[in-house]
């Protein structure tokens, strides 16, 4: 299992970086109806209000896809599974490619270039001075777009990623907040921030054997003592503070004469360590397919 899982990952990691273009067929413009109809039908209903209308809304779509995946895996030597699976793993990145997105934040010194680039992270404020201030929510981004689907998809296959992503756009989705109830999405965001503690934790560790073991993990103690929070609290912060700590953060950006930052220097380096927390990520697996293989 964990060998298909990570061929499909490198598969569609390559397909990604080859055809960037191919993330507009992303759309989950069918979900949004899906909780429209249930918003409407269920409304008056106490239970559609919490946790319970939660389970309501995603549960029929990812036990309809874990159906799939277990009975397309046990037909035609699983060739119909494996499809699904890289069928599953591309739809459930995203929206948009990660690495397009950062390399357009990384070169954008116009004021229009960089306030556009900056939408795709999440970021609609003008242009900060200070580019540093940009890593959080590249990151948080990176999280959510990437490294949480793909762990996810690595541990419960097309369910678990398709359910994952099904939660995040809950979340985290401005025009699904416009009609759901407020105790629905407050549970969706709690269940999403859950859902990627342990990707975050990884992603730190990874980040410790590819750059500064020391500096990370100096960072990521003081992260947790500064705020009095223990290790299991899904305040994910500890993220952004142990990558500040593996690269150089100048205090003050050169500002251009449009308000522009000219060092784009923290965010080419974040997309760096980004790149080695994915090889790192590769590597991992690899290493747990050849320990189960001399099993």
């Amino acid at each position: 299992m964990m060998a298909l899982s990570l061929l499909i990952v490198a598969i569609v990691l390559l397909g990604i970086a080859a055809a960037p273009d191919l993330a507009r067929l992303r759309s989950f413009t069918w979900f949004e109806s899906w909780l429209i109809w249930l918003n409407t039908k269920l409304s008056p209903n106490g239970f559609w209000q919490g946790g319970f209308g939660l389970v309501v809304a995603i549960a029929p779509i990812v036990l309809g896809v874990a159906w799939l995946s277990y009975f397309f895996n046990a037909i035609f030597f699983g060739i119909f599974g494996f499809c699904l699976g890289l069928a599953t793993l591309f739809y459930g990145l995203g929206p948009r490619d990660l690495s397009e997105d950062l390399t357009e934040l990384a070169h954008a010194f116009q004021p229009e270039r960089r306030l556009h680039a900056q939408r795709a992270f999440g970021v609609l404020a003008p242009t900060p001075l200070n580019t540093a201030t940009l890593i959080e929510p590249v990151l948080a981004a990176a999280l959510k777009r990437q490294f949480a689907p793909i762990f996810w998809f690595a541990s419960f296959g097309p369910a678990g990623i398709v359910g994952y992503r099904l939660i995040q756009l809950i979340a985290d989705s401005r025009e699904l907040h416009a009609f759901l109830p407020a105790g629905l999405i407050a549970s969706a965001v709690r269940l999403e921030a859950a859902l990627a503690w342990i990707p975050a934790q990884l992603m730190c560790f990874a980040l410790a054997l590819a750059s500064d073991f020391d500096a990370a993990l100096r960072a990521w103690h003081e992260h947790h003592d500064k705020h009095g929070r223990g290790v299991f609290d899904l305040d994910l912060g500890f993220l952004a503070c142990t990558v500040k700590a593996c690269i150089d953060i100048d205090d003050v950006d050169e500002i251009s004469d449009a308000g522009v930052s000219l060092d784009n220097a923290p965010l080419q380096h974040t997309q760096a360590l980004l790149g080695r927390i994915t090889l790192a990520w590769l590597v991992a697996m690899a290493m747990l397919v050849f320990a189960a293989y001399l099993a």
